[in-house]
């Protein structure tokens, strides 16, 4: 009797200690969790900075820029996550490590004419911190269930004690996800990268004339491929019509021969 009055006891000051966490975590402000920060990680702390960026760049061989880009993002330990790749375009998000992304910067405004750049970082260290301090309470309140259930004689107390332990590791398991996926995000620069093909990257009036005059042609091209689509789709139609009106031609002049 005194033992299941102890594990009940015990499991009560459980409960009210995980609500004591939880409300202290929903009320604090700023400076708050700053301090949480410094008691969790000592007196360094990490700042946990997610960094994004994007390049659209015009070249001059489209095949040999994305061989390159490829080559490069594997040299420096990263990954493509996305890529499209089309006749005269290509765009990709690439995933480089923070520490090798000044080197990848380099290479990418030298592989062609940047026409458009941006980057710009997410601070997420209160959030990192504020997750990793919340998963380190809950496992240890995962290691005293488990004492206590190792401890349980009665059904009902062992009941108790796994719907517990069932409902604090699916906590672990949200939080322990999502703090993975911060790693990752900290850890890779995300870039978006726009690979635009273009038959001269050389400016000023001569050139703006001589992409013109080729534009006007293309132009010419495609209306005169497109007129051909149309003709060969209207066929089918036409040859009836066609055949129709030799017909009615040939019976008015049988009609209108003078008779002998």
């Amino acid at each position: 009797m005194i033992k299941r009055a102890t594990l009940v006891l015990l499991t009560l000051l459980l409960a009210v200690s995980a609500a004591a966490c939880a409300n202290s975590k929903s009320t604090g402000d700023y400076f708050a969790d700053e301090e949480i920060i410094e008691n969790t990680t000592g007196n360094s702390t990490e700042r946990k900075i997610i960094v994004k960026a994007r390049y659209d760049i015009e070249t001059e061989d489209l095949d040999k820029t994305v061989e390159s880009f490829t080559k490069q993002v594997s040299e420096l330990g990263g990954y493509i996550e996305y890529s499209s790749i089309r006749k005269d375009s290509a765009d990709f998000t690439i995933r480089i490590p923070v520490g090798k992304l000044d080197t990848f910067v380099n290479f990418a405004k030298d592989s062609g004419r940047v026409t458009y750049s941006s980057q710009h970082g997410k601070d997420v260290t209160i959030e990192y911190y504020d997750t990793q301090a919340e998963l380190n309470a809950l496992r240890t309140q995962e290691e005293r269930l488990l004492d206590l259930l190792e401890q349980a004689q009665s059904l009902d107390d062992i009941l108790k004690l796994e719907e517990q332990l069932g409902t604090i590791r699916t906590k672990i398991e949200k939080l322990t996800t999502r703090l993975n996926q911060l790693n990752n995000l900290v850890n890779f620069a995300t870039i978006e990268v726009s690979l635009e093909e273009v038959d001269s990257m050389e400016t000023g009036f001569g050139a703006l004339l001589t992409k013109t005059f080729k534009s006007s042609i293309n132009a010419a091209l495609n209306l005169v491929k497109y007129a051909i689509v149309v003709l060969v789709w209207l066929l089918p139609f036409l040859i009836p019509v066609v055949v129709i009106i030799a017909i009615v031609l040939i019976i008015k002049k049988i009609k209108t021969k003078p008779k002998n």
